[in-house]
């Protein structure tokens, strides 16, 4: 093996190295990934390096988009009340297939304790656990509740705001504060 067929082996590996990091999150993105991987093998000399650089730039711009939860800033207008805060528990589970392809559970029986208001409905927090969604990372997040229907989640930990392109009907009851 030639010192130039070395070092364009060792790129490849590199680059795949880089690849399977950046799509982590998607599976077709992956799939992309692993064919971008196979034709790069049958490249040779500057050929591959020029659209190395191109590849590259396009499985990141996707594994970016494909897998990141969208979020805007979000000031949540938290209880200011000396009461207990109001509390619901979920009557029927709710299935929940965020845009990032993750699927999440919101637990028959689940209680969620009222934590303040945003512009898209009132913020419910989880009693006893820790709810979370996901995409390039794992956020911690709170129901957003409008009308009976889940429109989004507030992620505390960014004070962010992240909507739900299809809203979630609810079947929730009051919970007594006792």
């Amino acid at each position: 093996m030639t010192m130039q067929q070395l070092q364009s082996s060792q790129a490849t590996a590199d680059l795949f190295i880089m690849l399977q990091f950046l799509c982590c999150c998607s599976d077709a993105i992956w799939q992309i990934a692993n064919v971008l991987k196979n034709k790069l093998k049958r490249m040779q000399g500057e050929q591959m390096l020029k659209r190395i650089s191109i590849i590259l730039a396009v499985v990141v711009s996707l594994g970016l988009s494909a897998c990141a939860v969208e979020t805007a800033p979000a000031k949540i207008a938290l209880v200011t009340s000396t009461q207990a805060p109001a509390q619901i528990r979920v009557l029927k589970k709710a299935h929940i297939t965020l845009d990032t392809g993750y699927e999440r559970d919101i637990a028959l029986d689940s209680i969620w304790r009222y934590a303040g208001d945003l512009p898209q409905g009132q913020v419910f927090r989880p009693v006893k656990s820790v709810f979370t969604i996901e995409g390039l990372q794992v956020h911690e997040a709170y129901l957003v509740i409008s009308e009976a229907a889940l429109v989004g989640f507030y992620l505390p930990g960014e004070s962010n705001y992240s909507a739900l392109s299809h809203h979630v009907a609810l079947t929730i009851g009051n919970v007594s504060n006792d």
